[in-house]
């Protein structure tokens, strides 16, 4: 067996029998059995559209970023669009964990709320803004993984706010936040 770099990093082993009276014995990890795959290469934040626009407060407004990965989009785990990132007080961030394919706000404590997947009827929300699970959209093609962020601030970010991504790889390889330049969401 030759693992490719979707499976860059660490990964955990897992064992099954099976006879031929149907016995089972599920599936099953011996003592911390694991192996990991080098190689892996690090992934690269793309773009923000558009670059600029205006909407009113608890209006929503789709924010299409791109991240990419030279091992292939699968191997992406998690990708974040950050409102203000520079500033705590100001700051609306959204997540998408690939692994599990589920969508995140992080909260004024810096907890993870929501975890619904893209297309489910639902929203997450705190003080800050929303995040509509039901028309965000995530799509892979080759390399890049794309996400539709259908997203609201609320009063609290009233004014200019910065645009930041970050992107993290399965093997654990980050982007960490970079400011997307000339990126800027007007909330009035």
């Amino acid at each position: 067996m030759t693992p490719n770099q979707v499976l860059a990093g660490a990964n955990r082993l897992f064992v099954r029998s099976l006879d031929n009276a149907g016995l089972d014995t599920g599936y099953q990890q011996p003592g911390g059995a694991s192996f990991t795959v080098t190689g892996n290469r690090a992934p690269t934040n793309g773009t923000v559209s558009p670059l600029t626009g205006t909407t009113a407060a608890g209006a929503y407004r789709t924010i299409t970023a791109t991240y990419s990965d030279p091992d292939g989009a699968h191997n992406l785990n998690a990708v974040y669009l950050s409102l203000n990132r520079a500033d705590a007080s100001r700051r609306l961030e959204a997540v998408y964990i690939a692994e599990t394919n589920r969508l995140y706000l992080i909260n004024e404590l810096g907890n993870l709320v929501g975890g619904f997947a893209p297309g489910s009827g639902n929203t997450i929300t705190t003080g800050r803004g929303s995040l509509n699970c039901a028309t965000t959209t995530v799509s892979r093609v080759g390399n890049t993984l794309t996400v539709n962020w259908s997203i609201a601030g609320t009063s609290a970010l009233a004014g200019s706010n910065t645009i930041s991504l970050r992107a993290r790889d399965r093997g654990g390889l980050d982007t960490l936040y970079q400011l997307q330049p000339g990126a800027e969401w007007v909330i009035v």
